[in-house]
């Protein structure tokens, strides 16, 4: 059997149910594809196939999952191929979603992207979104994340979010955290965290080359399936650059064995890195040591 293609071969796959997304963050990509879902009768044939690769999925590659309008269902779907389900969102809609969709047993983390805030007002509507989810917290909750991810010159976001939670939480946080190899984290109550990570830039054609040998996770520990079927080894190829397949005509198990994964998962394993857009991504260089 390939190594590209065994049971539960990759720690978690992100499947993309939607490229939309109800915030314009400058962190964010953005993508040039048509707005787009992937609809119910595509994912009762995807999600036995993931399950057979990986127990954990993440919604989303861009897209906000909060937008789809069929989530609760989707859940439910997860749930019957016994995956486990990651949300991240910007969470600007935490507050419109059915509270039951966060007691779903397929539900295991709520991640909210508080970066994506471009105003205090703004970051202080998503932790108060999240902290009205946990305060009352059961055991039918899900982890609850609040996630940052730091930039050059946000010290004054990074005091707000600390002195916030500290506040609601009613825990002691340093107000400059310190970063081991680029993140560090909190505990703020039973199954809620905070989590700073440094910020990263999407990979991009347009970027200069970084370099042409290498090493990185993708195809290894993770890949991605974009809303509209396709394939890539990697939840940062928001466009779809290094395209292996599309389920919406060949199986999973099929894409995963053929030429071009076999291709792509053999020149990593040789550090060299095999495409113009991987070639062009600074994230992987964390990945070199």
């Amino acid at each position: 059997m390939s190594q590209v293609f065994a049971p539960q071969r990759f720690q978690r796959v992100y499947i993309e149910i939607t490229n939309e997304c109800a915030n314009r963050c400058p962190f964010c990509a953005g993508t040039r594809r048509p707005p787009a879902a992937i609809t119910l009768s595509g994912l009762e044939t995807l999600l036995p196939q993931v399950a057979q690769v990986t127990k954990h999925v993440y919604l989303h590659v861009l897209g906000d999952p909060l937008c789809h309008p069929k989530l609760a269902e989707i859940l439910t779907l997860c749930r019957q191929n016994g995956l486990l389900v990651n949300l991240t969102t910007a969470g600007g809609l935490l507050s419109q979603v059915s509270r039951a969709i966060w007691r779903s047993p397929a539900l295991r983390q709520i991640s909210v992207s508080l970066h994506s805030a471009a105003t205090e007002a703004e970051l202080a509507q998503r932790i108060d979104s999240l902290f009205e989810i946990t305060r009352n917290r059961d055991t039918n909750l899900p982890i609850c994340v609040f996630h940052y991810m730091k930039n050059a010159n946000d010290d004054s976001f990074i005091a707000y979010v600390v002195n916030s939670l500290s506040k609601k939480y009613m825990v002691e946080l340093p107000l400059a955290p310190r970063f081991d190899r680029g993140r560090t984290g909190f505990t703020l109550g039973n199954g809620v965290y905070l989590k700073f990570t440094r910020r990263f830039d999407w990979p991009s054609p347009d970027a200069p080359p970084v370099s042409a040998r290498g090493f990185c996770l993708g195809l290894r520990r993770q890949m991605a399936v974009l809303c509209d079927g396709t394939v890539v080894p990697c939840c940062l190829d928001a466009e779809g650059s290094i395209s292996l397949g599309n389920v919406a005509a060949q199986s999973l198990t099929d894409i995963l064995l053929s030429p071009a994964a076999r291709s792509f998962y053999e020149q990593f394993s040789r550090r060299q890195v095999p495409s113009p857009l991987c070639q062009r991504c600074t994230y992987r260089l964390r990945f070199d040591g």
